[in-house]
């Protein structure tokens, strides 16, 4: 068998014009391709045949799917870091929101271009590969540079480099949300707007509301309410309740087992991934056998839907604390919320990812989303109802701004290499909400 020539890579001095341009074949096609199928789904053989060559003629230049997949990456960076050069000066003024509206503008179109690496990169993070590393590399330089220019807009009150941190992952994921939603709905424009105006206010807290206000696009609706978005007259979703259903009638003893298969799918499905983690991945963590399993569930998904209820249950009431919290009781009760919701993302990590991605796809798993999402809106309309600000805010912005915090900061400090408690965690949290949403700034803590 003949031995396989090493690969051109990017820069070989081999690669002409012509080798150029499959180079550039091979890295479009392979783009569409993750994006339309996913990383895992996509093979070589997809391809070649996308691109018209042969697998030997891909292997001149890649030795792999996963080198293919990091050269893709490094583009996506360049353009990611192309970016923040283009960042203008930022402040509470009207120019400062100005600049900064066209730098998120510059950052949806770049992301509407390469989402697929955004969203599929953690998926191949396989022993020994270097994608983990190089992703935790490329983040780690760039918020440096956005730290740098924060601090250069006179952003104080906070740690400029973890704000960094957090402002590059919110933006990530309100993306995500305006790719899965649709880029061409007509209330885009408008939401980005009101976006804006939250990391505004997140950075600069002290930005007058003529800053903010003063375009002609402000959404005339915000001029007649002092947030934008309405709860509706319909009654509030049912809660489907699987876990509930699933130990009613038990035995003590028997309820004390499914009570460990859900707390261990919580722990193997946040470690693996719902898709990676197998039923032999959750019984071994269980200490269970097989059996023991099927005794209690037909399948993974029904095992997972029970961990979503309770998941479920805890945010639902975890909204319900804010939407009662008075301003009296705010500068204690807001942080200890913050810490509790906290603590209740990482124990739910896996069902948060589950309801992010909608997949695996079940309408029980969309009716308890649809319930915590209706839950926090509703604890968010009551509060900032209460308040006047003086700056545009909105239901749908303000909900994907909460949960992204407390979905994305964790995992954001982790791709950093930034080690933080989860007190301090949560005192950073705390902060960055109350300057972009409630303006109060009254802790006791």
């Amino acid at each position: 068998m003949g031995q396989r020539r090493s690969s051109y890579g990017p820069t070989s001095p081999d690669v002409g014009l012509r080798g150029a341009q499959t180079h550039d074949n091979i890295l479009s096609s392979a783009l569409e391709l993750f994006a339309e199928k996913g990383y895992h789904s996509t093979t070589i053989q997809d391809i070649v045949a996308a691109v018209g060559i042969s697998r030997a003629t891909l292997y001149q230049y890649f030795e792999s799917k996963e080198q293919l997949f990091v050269e893709l990456l490094e583009v996506c960076g360049a353009a990611v870091v192309e970016v923040i050069r283009k960042l203008g000066a930022l402040g509470p003024g009207a120019q400062g929101f100005a600049n900064l509206r066209w730098w998120l503008g510059e950052w949806s179109r770049v992301y509407e271009r390469y989402a697929t690496m955004f969203i599929e990169w953690a998926n191949i993070d396989a022993p020994g590969a270097p994608v983990g590393a190089l992703v935790s590399h490329f983040n780690t330089r760039f918020n440096r540079r956005v730290a740098q220019r924060l601090a250069e807009g006179g952003v104080t009150g906070v740690d400029v480099h973890d704000t960094a941190i957090v402002l590059t992952n919110v933006i990530l994921r309100w993306n995500y949300v305006r790719q899965m939603r649709g880029v061409d709905r007509e209330d885009t424009p408008e939401q980005d707007y009101y976006f804006a105006v939250l990391v505004q206010l997140m950075l600069f807290p002290s930005t007058p509301p003529e800053a903010t206000r003063g375009g002609r696009d402000v959404p005339r609706r915000w001029n007649v309410q002092r947030v934008g978005g309405r709860l509706g007259t319909r009654e509030p979703t049912s809660l489907p309740a699987p876990y509930r259903e699933k130990t009613n009638g038990l035995t003590a003893r028997s309820a004390g087992t499914v009570r460990v298969l859900v707390a261990s799918a919580a722990r193997t499905f946040a470690s693996l991934g719902y898709q990676r983690a197998s039923i032999d991945d959750v019984v071994t963590e269980a200490g269970f056998a097989r059996g023991t399993f099927y005794k209690y569930f037909d399948a993974k998904l029904e095992l997972l839907t029970a961990l979503a209820d309770l998941c479920a249950q805890e945010s639902i009431a975890g909204a319900r604390r804010l939407e009662h919290m008075t301003p009296a009781a705010y500068g204690t009760e807001f942080p200890e919320w913050c810490r509790s919701t906290l603590a209740l993302s990482e124990e739910y990590r896996s069902v948060y990812r589950v309801w992010m991605e909608r997949s695996p796809e079940s309408d029980q798993l969309l009716g308890l989303r649809t319930a915590v999402v209706e839950a926090i809106q509703r604890a968010l309309f009551i509060q900032l109802g209460g308040i006047d600000r003086g700056h545009p805010l909105d239901l749908r912005s303000s909900e994907v701004f909460l949960i992204a915090l407390f979905d994305q900061v964790p995992d954001a400090f982790e791709l950093n290499r930034q080690s933080r408690s989860r007190d301090d965690m949560a005192r950073l949290i705390t902060d960055l909400l109350d300057r972009a949403l409630f303006g109060r700034g009254v802790f006791t803590i």
